[in-house]
């Protein structure tokens, strides 16, 4: 047998709220605001990696700077281009202690400004596809909406239809 008004009442209100979750999440998703933050928070989550890996490496540095008397004098008489490669270490070390010279902070300058560049079209070229998503998502919305319509009239037409058979069956009953 059909299903009872109530029952086409219950699968109508749990049908419009699956279209109303799909909905917010889709306008979640699509968010220019929500977008930007995700994109931030990825940001934040390798420059935060790349934090911990210098840092690491810099402790281990410090560590190994404090053991390397004993390594030097362990290694030379083991292997000499190990030698050569803790001098370069080494090297590499006070080179990072030691003041920017005036060219390297020429390039560095240099660089920024072609940086900014790249972020402004980077930049441009993210709100060109914001705003194609947002289009895009809009449609998609509209055709949900309809379709969501179309089927509520569709179970609406059908609850009609039950309930008259109900009240005047074909045989002539009056249903009770």
């Amino acid at each position: 047998m059909g299903q009872t008004a109530s029952e086409l009442k219950t699968e109508v209100a749990e049908k419009r709220a699956e279209v109303g979750k799909d909905l917010d999440a889709l306008g979640d998703k699509i968010s220019p605001g929500r977008a930007l933050d995700r994109r931030k928070a990825a940001a934040g989550r390798r420059l935060h990696g790349m934090r911990e890996a210098v840092m690491g490496s810099a402790s281990s540095v410090a560590e190994n700077v404090s053991d390397a008397p004993h390594v030097a004098t362990r290694t030379v008489r083991g292997n000499p281009l190990a030698v050569g490669l803790i001098a370069v270490g080494g090297g590499m070390l006070v080179a990072s202690l030691l003041p920017k010279s005036d060219t390297e902070q020429e390039l560095a300058q240099s660089a920024s400004g072609g940086l900014q560049r790249a972020a402004s079209e980077l930049r441009g070229a993210g709100e060109h596809v914001v705003a194609d998503l947002r289009d895009s998502a809009q449609e998609a919305a509209a055709h949900v909406k309809e379709a969501a319509g179309q089927s509520a009239a569709h179970i609406t037409e059908e609850a009609g239809s039950a309930a008259e058979q109900i009240a005047h069956p074909p045989d002539g009953n009056t249903g009770r």
